[in-house]
């Protein structure tokens, strides 16, 4: 017995075409897949370098050794205000260890921030010829960078202390935050040139 729920089907009878149904087209593309497409070929703007890095050619003069040797002037600095303290209240001053820790967080803050404020380098750096400038736009430091650098630069040494890990990459976000010390003259000579960016 046939199925009543089925019509018969008619042989002669085509087809009705479904609605919208368009042929393909091996050569249509979406433009927006076409410009997906070339930003990927292209890649990413390439990054602008850091004033001061290794790679700057905006600042040429060698300044290695200049620079370890400003870091002995100013560390013997702010060594030397905590052993004047120890030398003398020897015997006097009760709680001498943290009276001669807070006097060397002193000379540190006065050499690194007040007075780098103000004339952009410390007794240090001044005396081999350096300047510190900020790596993102290679401008002298506002007093509150200097205060977050010198805050960052004492938490690095607390955590060096007290750590025992080996790896050193969860350095890289905090890379742009230190200040760079580059030569005075380069400073002069680069004033007006724009950030280049990081040869490909």
């Amino acid at each position: 017995m046939p199925n009543s729920s089925h019509p018969p089907q008619n042989p002669n009878q085509s087809m009705p075409a479904a609605a919208n149904l368009k042929p393909p087209n091996e050569f249509h593309q979406d433009p927006e897949d076409a410009f997906r497409q070339r930003w990927s070929a292209a890649g990413p703007a390439p990054k602008p370098i850091p004033h001061g890095a290794k790679n700057d050619p905006r600042y040429p003069s060698p300044r290695r050794l200049r620079r370890a040797l400003a870091f002995v002037v100013d560390l013997s600095l702010h060594v030397g205000a905590a052993a004047a303290v120890i030398v003398a209240g020897n015997g006097r001053v009760p709680a001498l260890g943290v009276v001669a820790v807070l006097a060397w967080l002193t000379a540190s803050f006065l050499n690194r921030v007040i007075i780098q404020a103000v004339v952009h380098t410390t007794v240090g750096k001044a005396l081999f010829d350096l300047r510190a400038i900020t790596p993102d736009e290679g401008r002298f430091p506002t007093f509150g960078r200097l205060a977050k650098n010198s805050l960052l630069n004492l938490f690095l040494v607390v955590f060096a202390t007290l750590s025992f890990q080996g790896d050193g990459a969860w350095l890289a976000d905090a890379d742009n935050e230190f200040l760079r010390a580059v030569r005075r003259r380069d400073i002069e000579r680069n004033a007006h040139r724009p950030n280049s960016a990081t040869p490909t």
